[in-house]
């Protein structure tokens, strides 16, 4: 039982940068965690494509930023689904999934920030806060072909990003079954609209 006791310090104090939440002072205040969300979620139409166009909210948090920081890249997984809506019942017409990666250089001291709906387009940035707003904009994603859609019917596009997953290494799951780590990912977000 001893061994068992401190073999879980010994896990918290190696996986967690503080003390388990039940060996911490009530002085000690949680950090906040925002809710990651889409706002300004719109959908368009050009001659040929649906468009997507949406802004992601408090995607990143200290830890995160941390971690790219010490050089490792992070990506973004948003998920698209597009279904043709009748009285009820929903027939799925698109899905697909794409990435955004923002990777730190530590020699250059910049940012760069891949677009894999675009043809693996990159920008570099000098600072953050631009390069953060290009990772968590979605401007003019193509959803669909025009051709896709049949004219006089209600649609229903839906979106959700995985932006965060943690894992421990390799085997110790197996030992710390009850370990859980948080995800940070979006809800399902969803717009309606009639073509």
């Amino acid at each position: 039982m001893r061994f068992l006791f401190f073999l879980t310090f010994f896990v918290f104090s190696i996986f967690s940068h503080s003390w388990p939440p039940c060996l911490q002072s009530p002085l000690q205040a949680a950090p906040l965690v925002r809710t990651v969300q889409f706002t300004e979620l719109t959908v368009a139409l050009s001659r040929h494509n649906l468009l997507l166009f949406a802004l992601l909210n408090n995607s990143i948090t200290n830890e995160m930023e941390e971690i790219l920081h010490s050089g490792i890249p992070l990506e973004f997984t948003f998920f698209v689904e597009l279904f043709l809506t009748t009285q009820g019942s929903r027939k799925l017409i698109k899905s697909k999934s794409f990435t955004h990666t923002i990777q730190y250089d530590t020699l250059k001291d910049e940012y760069k920030v891949n677009f894999a709906e675009n043809h693996n387009h990159n920008k570099v940035f000098s600072s953050l806060a631009p390069a953060l707003h290009a990772l968590e904009n979605l401007n003019g994603v193509v959803v669909a072909s025009v051709n896709q859609l049949t004219p006089n019917n209600s649609y229903k596009l839906q979106l959700k990003a995985n932006l965060f997953h943690k894992t421990l290494p390799l085997g110790l799951e197996a030992f710390l079954p009850f370990l859980t780590w948080s995800n940070r990912e979006t809800e399902w977000q969803s717009v309606d609209f009639f073509y």
